[in-house]
């Protein structure tokens, strides 16, 4: 678990020569907020959705236009049926509030492949008014607990 505010993320990223850019705009919730501020399609973004199962909390991010596929996370998992975390259990295990968990707020992340082959991620440090635009492959290899596969449908 691990609060990012922009400063720190920017740090890790300079730190580890991953390039990026910064967007500021209204807070965004959702989606199709996101990408109305952004100006960017939801093919185009991620979304980072917490879960949890059997064997506890857990990241997944998808492209924004994709749906979890919940029997291939559980059998990825192998930790009975995954559901979404509430916003109360999104705050206590990220420190942040829903709509504004970043790639790096939880230790362990699934991170489906059609995400991966995007160009840059799409990165809230911790705000949800602040979008980091980070290169994926660098921003990628920071991630300590990465398992990727086909994660939506």
């Amino acid at each position: 678990m691990m609060a990012m505010n922009e400063t720190q993320l920017a740090k890790k990223l300079t730190e580890n020569n991953v390039a990026y850019r910064v967007c500021r705009h209204p807070p965004v919730f959702n989606v199709p907020e996101a990408c109305a501020a952004l100006g960017v399609k939801p093919q185009e973004i991620v979304k980072n959705l917490l879960l949890k199962d059997g064997k506890g909390f857990f990241l997944c991010v998808l492209r924004g236009c994709d749906k979890l596929d919940f029997k291939t996370i559980a059998a990825a998992r192998g930790g009975g049926k995954p559901s979404l975390a509430r916003p109360e259990d999104v705050e206590r295990e990220t420190g942040v509030k829903a709509g504004s968990v970043n790639l790096f707020s939880f230790p362990h992340v699934l991170i489906d492949e059609k995400a991966r082959l995007l160009k840059e991620l799409n990165i809230h440090p911790d705000d949800n008014a602040t979008t980091v635009f980070a290169e994926t492959q660098g921003a990628l290899a920071l991630v300590k607990h990465a398992q990727y596969g086909s994660y939506a449908k």
